[in-house]
């Protein structure tokens, strides 16, 4: 039942388009296996993509997204299926967003490295709510397989049940 549930949650999002200012961000769940020391975007880890959208430093909604890997055509796709048209990225840099310019977003890019600020302060959102999955995943649910992953997602992006950060003032 909470399958279905989980299920309706995310079909309900599929509605919703980010809009304004977006913090993208991509996060790594779970184990890595025995020996392997690889971190970021080279880990085995699932990647999750974490985009924000904001309005003067208020969350409204958020999408996450299960990826293969952080290149251009995962980072494309989930811009054409969750970002509104013409709305300004906020990201790292990282060269997979470039692809943003090309779809008619504004794109700001804040390198971390040489900025004098921690990745956190720069994306803060996005990394609440990286933090606040994690400790979902962990805490809740004491690990997750990645097969169900994308369900769970959706359920911690759908209103109220965010930590009130998503919504709330709708």
């Amino acid at each position: 039942m909470l399958h279905k549930i989980r299920k309706a949650m995310g079909d309900r999002d599929e509605r919703y388009k980010l809009q304004w200012l977006i913090e993208m961000d991509e996060t790594f769940i779970g184990a890595s296996s025995e020996g392997n020391k690889k971190k970021g975007r080279g880990t085995e880890k699932t990647k999750v993509v974490i985009g924000v959208s904001l309005e003067e430093d208020t969350v409204y909604f958020t999408k996450m997204n299960i990826v293969d890997k952080v290149n251009k055509e995962e980072i494309k796709g989930i811009l054409l299926k969750d970002v509104d048209e013409n709305q300004t990225l906020k990201t790292d840099g990282w060269k997979a967003y470039s692809i943003a310019d090309k779809l008619g977003h504004e794109h700001q890019v804040i390198k971390i490295d040489g900025s004098g600020k921690k990745a956190h302060q720069i994306f803060k959102w996005v990394h609440i709510l990286a933090a606040n999955l994690k400790a979902f995943i962990e805490g809740t649910l004491h690990g997750l397989d990645k097969k169900h992953l994308q369900a769970y997602l959706d359920e911690f992006c759908y209103p109220q049940l965010n930590w009130g950060l998503n919504r709330r003032f709708f």
